[in-house]
């Protein structure tokens, strides 16, 4: 592979032997691009998909269902986002949030989330759903100190109530904005939404965060979930943060769930909610039946 310099001389002698033989023609080097190169035009088209998709607002909303283990028939969706491509291909956020961040777009993304979400939650339960969504929130976002008032904003501009909204916070980024979460959870208490903790269990002290402000749900990192069912020490060390958070009157969810063996032993350990691919992916449509047996 060459490199970037040798790559644009060989574009440059490729022009030169075209120009010799009149200009209309066309010459073609077995020369591949760098890939660094290669990495940087991809970053590039990544970064104007981003913006055209905030100057076009073509961003796109995707759900899934968040079922209890334990007969709790509410309807729990997370909100998750996609980015569309030129082929109106779904883009994962896995792919293209961390270049939403480079661009320090993440509070703008968050809340055209909000927005949108809290918009199609009030068409759903005007149209008869009880549903609640869980919407994320990053740790660029807990910064902004007009982030609660934008909250209210929106539940006001669509006539939705707070109660039928958790707002989700990595918990990393809980650990290190816990002064302005702890603000914020407390503002969000007061219009009745729901907080809850994700990515939880992997700090050297995960309990530590239980009692700093207000947490209704912990979700917890899904490495848990990788060969649980194979794997006693990963679930005795669930077990044991499942009964701590617990008892502090906190739900417990478990993402990542792919397969039944897993979900056998989260509802053993007594997890309370689940969510992941075994029981629906990411959808546009909100349609799973939480009735089902």
């Amino acid at each position: 592979v060459l490199s970037g310099h040798d790559f644009v001389t060989q574009a440059y002698h490729a022009c030169e032997h075209a120009r010799s033989n009149g200009g209309n023609d066309f010459y073609v080097t077995d020369t591949q691009l760098p890939e660094d190169a290669q990495a940087t035009a991809s970053e590039a088209n990544l970064s104007n998909l981003i913006r055209y998709a905030f100057e076009n607002s073509t961003f796109q909303l995707a759900f899934q269902p968040i079922v209890s283990l334990h007969g709790d028939t509410r309807e729990n969706y997370a909100v998750t986002v996609r980015l569309i491509d030129e082929s109106q291909e779904e883009i994962q956020p896995e792919h293209f949030l961390n270049q939403v961040n480079s661009l320090n777009r993440m509070p703008e993304l968050d809340r055209w989330v909000i927005r949108h979400a809290i918009e199609e939650l009030a068409k759903q339960r005007k149209q008869g759903k009880k549903i609640n969504f869980l919407i994320s929130v990053s740790g660029a976002t807990l910064d902004d100190d007009t982030l609660l008032l934008f909250i209210c904003d929106c539940l006001r501009d669509y006539e939705a109530k707070g109660s039928w909204v958790t707002f989700q916070f990595d918990d990393e980024d809980a650990r290190s904005h816990l002064h302005q979460l702890e603000k914020l959870a407390d503002g969000l208490k007061k219009i009745k939404c729901k907080t809850c903790i994700h990515h939880f269990g992997l700090a050297k002290k995960p309990e530590a965060i239980l009692s700093s402000f207000p947490i209704d749900f912990i979700q917890f990192h899904s490495s848990f979930l990788s060969d649980l069912f194979e794997n006693q020490d990963k679930q005795d060390a669930l077990n044991h943060l499942n009964e701590l958070i617990q008892d502090q009157s906190i739900k417990t969810i478990a993402s990542g769930v792919e397969d039944a063996s897993s979900l056998a032993i989260l509802w053993s350990i007594g997890v309370n909610y689940i969510r992941g691919y075994f029981i629906q992916e990411p959808s546009t449509s909100i349609d799973y039946d939480f009735h089902t047996e």
